[in-house]
């Protein structure tokens, strides 16, 4: 074999070593971790449901003295062996007294007498990228007559930075910036009533048409009948527009789809128990028109 030869052959297979060493040493991710909300990868049209929760203590339990929430979290960047806390705090900056709110008045929790925070509890466990943050909400005689709001937000510390930007294509050849993450609201009363949306005088027709008129009873119905309804979706919250809430959830499929599973649920009962559902003051149970 020739000088040349050699040379020919052994320079590639020196070239193809070294370039595999040097992609050995290269970073899988170099940046900061950063910590958001999980909600926050949810598509756009789901978020106004994600970003929020609504305690109600007068559906769950009247006589519950506390309900302990925990809210999901989740990490961009390294999976790590240990367990990493996750700081966030109560945003007092928000003032709802500016707020429209058809469910009477909101008024901002106070830590200690309404909330707790519980920082022992919120952390990104070790080989997860996911983790909670927990709070402990406390049914006391101020809920009476209002709605407490807990706005949510997460805060740097020495693991997990808050600067997280999601960028996601909505429409063909438009690209939308969401600064989505670091905020997350709880809002929670001792109250039983409609939900407000189904309240709204704009709706409360479309609603009472797809699912007969309302009670506390059918409503609870509802949510264990009919997949993704919870109250939460039949409600709004004080920075939201009913009108693009109701649009984006109950589009005429979803509004539909739902009357007519719920009237086949209430036939279907009366044939298994020879007797029609009955309301808790006696009277029959009725459907919507979607049949």
């Amino acid at each position: 074999m020739t000088m040349k030869k050699y040379f020919c052959k052994i320079i590639p297979a020196v070239l193809i070593l070294f370039c595999a060493c040097e992609y050995e040493t290269l970073p899988t991710y170099s940046g900061i971790d950063q910590i958001y909300f999980e909600f926050a990868d949810v598509e756009a049209g789901a978020r106004s449901v994600g970003n929020s929760r609504t305690i109600k203590f007068g559906y769950d339990d009247i006589m519950k003295s506390d309900s302990i929430v925990r809210i999901r979290v989740k990490v961009m960047g390294t999976v790590t062996d240990f367990i990493r806390p996750v700081s966030f705090e109560l945003d007092e900056s928000i003032n709802y007294e500016d707020e429209a709110n058809d469910n009477g008045d909101i008024k901002i929790v106070q830590i200690g007498r309404d909330i707790e925070l519980l920082h022992n509890e919120s952390f990104i466990p070790a080989g997860s990228i996911t983790g909670v943050i927990s709070v402990k909400l406390h049914n006391t005689d101020f809920l009476n007559d209002i709605t407490f709001a807990a706005p949510l937000r997460l805060v740097e510390n020495e693991h997990f930075k808050t600067d997280y930007t999601h960028t996601r294509s909505a429409y063909i050849n438009e690209i939308y910036n969401f600064d989505v993450g670091t905020m997350f609201y709880l809002y929670f009363d001792n109250a039983s009533e409609m939900p407000n949306l189904w309240a709204h005088p704009s709706y409360f027709q479309h609603f009472t048409n797809a699912f007969g008129p309302y009670s506390r009873k059918k409503f609870e119905l509802m949510t264990q009948v009919l997949t993704g309804c919870t109250r939460e979706y039949f409600t709004y919250l004080p920075h939201e527009n009913p009108t693009t809430v109701f649009s984006d959830r109950f589009p005429i499929m979803v509004m539909t789809a739902w009357g007519r599973a719920f009237s086949i649920f209430l036939r279907e009962y009366e044939l298994q128990h020879g007797e029609p559902m009955l309301e808790e003051d006696g009277t029959v149970m009725e459907g919507g028109n979607y049949t």
